[in-house]
């Protein structure tokens, strides 16, 4: 679904200029991500699926944790970001600067890699996390 929507994203992206001339406006072309004039669509497309990949990724870990663990898990997570707001500790908003280097950067070798790695073990532990649940027990609670 991430290369599909990549794929889509990337075609929609190189044909927008041409339509936004056609009706008489300046198109943009540069975005922080790439350029639309000077980048092949190939990079584009590899790196919204880069993109993509890595926001499903995320959210079907925490899909898995939250069907292995239930309301206990977002507790959890309440009372760590509560914990974390009251100790000021800047765990949060070295995060959420994380968050917006990934999505404004241009990916080199280096962070491309390091993004792949981080996809891998997100998805190593989905698996880990998946693997010994027990599917009947939380079918009991949906009858």
């Amino acid at each position: 679904m991430s290369l599909l929507y990549a794929l889509i994203q990337g075609f929609l992206l190189k044909i927008d200029p041409f339509l936004v001339q056609a009706i008489g406006k300046q198109p943009m072309y540069e975005f922080t991500m790439f350029n639309l004039n000077s980048d092949n669509i190939f990079f584009i497309i590899f790196s919204l699926f880069i993109l993509f990949l890595s926001f499903s990724s995320f959210g079907n870990l925490l899909a898995s944790l939250t069907y292995k663990f239930g309301y206990k898990f977002w507790i959890a997570i309440l009372t760590i970001s509560i914990l974390l707001s009251i100790f000021r500790i800047t765990f949060i908003e070295n995060i959420s600067l994380l968050i917006e280097k990934i999505l404004i950067s241009r990916y080199g070798v280096i962070e491309t890699v390091v993004i792949l790695s981080t996809l891998f073990v997100i998805s190593a532990l989905n698996y880990f996390i998946t693997i010994n649940t027990n599917v009947n027990s939380k079918r009991s609670l949906y009858k």
